[in-house]
């Protein structure tokens, strides 16, 4: 029985190591350990050892998430700000389109009237009408009390008639539109252009002052300008108008009438 319950007791036995000089052979040092301080302190260093390789696990695979979402969210920004760049691009490009088309209403001698091109092609893009019958649009005297001082003639590039009146006086909307610009240009001075329905397209030169904005809804007879002697084609006080149909001249004197 003594020897069983020895034997089942062995975890507790204990051990010493001595530590002697070699040279002296004198006690250095002694240790003593037992069997389950040894189970213990393996225990105990085995735990540290997992605890600090899944401390250093989490962090790494923390770090490692933290830069893949940073990368995502990076690589997002990055295609929707070069979503946004190309969307812009095609912005500026189809208004750098459409100021030159309506810059090419402005000059003297840009549209060749024999060239049959559309006012929709000119300054819409090229979007066809259907519809081929012109519609009916009555049509005012911008100048109330001013006579035609040069008429209308293709032959001279001639495209509108040039109307004088007293100084300063107002200009007005030939028919209902929109002011489509209202502008300074070299040759015409202060420049105002109306869209009016049924493709119908007024032009006013050579003004002192011009009085409605772009995009302004204008009624017929409303005062937009007054006739000036600016721009370098400009000889003296006067307004130079155009009537223009899907990029046609049209000779004014047969809608409206002057002095």
């Amino acid at each position: 029985m003594k020897k069983r319950s020895e034997k089942g007791k062995w975890w507790r036995r204990r051990f010493f190591f001595l530590l002697r000089e070699e040279q002296s052979l004198s006690e250095t040092r002694l240790l003593r350990i037992s069997v389950r301080g040894i189970f213990l302190w393996v225990g105990v260093s085995m735990l540290v050892v997992l605890s600090s390789s899944l401390f250093f696990t989490g962090y790494l695979s923390r770090s490692y998430l933290e830069k893949k979402y940073a990368r995502g969210t990076l690589n997002q920004r990055m295609l929707a700000f070069a979503s946004v760049t190309d969307s812009l691009s095609r912005q500026v490009q189809m208004y750098s389109r459409y100021v030159k088309r309506v810059q090419a209403l402005l000059g003297p001698d840009t549209l060749n009237p024999q060239e049959g091109i559309s006012f929709s092609e000119i300054v819409l893009g090229g979007e066809k009408k259907q519809s081929q019958t012109r519609e009916i649009v009555h049509f005012l005297a911008p100048i109330a009390d001013g006579y035609v001082t040069d008429g209308f003639d293709l032959k001279k590039w001639h495209h509108g008639v040039d109307v004088v009146s007293r100084a300063e006086e107002l200009v007005r909307a030939m028919a209902d539109g929109t002011v489509l610009f209202s502008t300074w240009t070299r040759d015409g001075g202060y420049v105002l252009g109306l869209q009016h329905a049924g493709d119908y397209f007024s032009v006013y030169k050579h003004n002192s002052d011009l009085l409605r904005d772009v995009g302004v809804r204008v009624k017929a007879g409303e005062p937009i300008a007054r006739m000036g002697n600016t721009g370098d084609l400009s000889s003296g006080p006067h307004l130079h108008v155009e009537l223009w149909y899907r990029g046609h001249p049209l000779d004014i004197q047969k809608f409206v009438r002057f002095r």
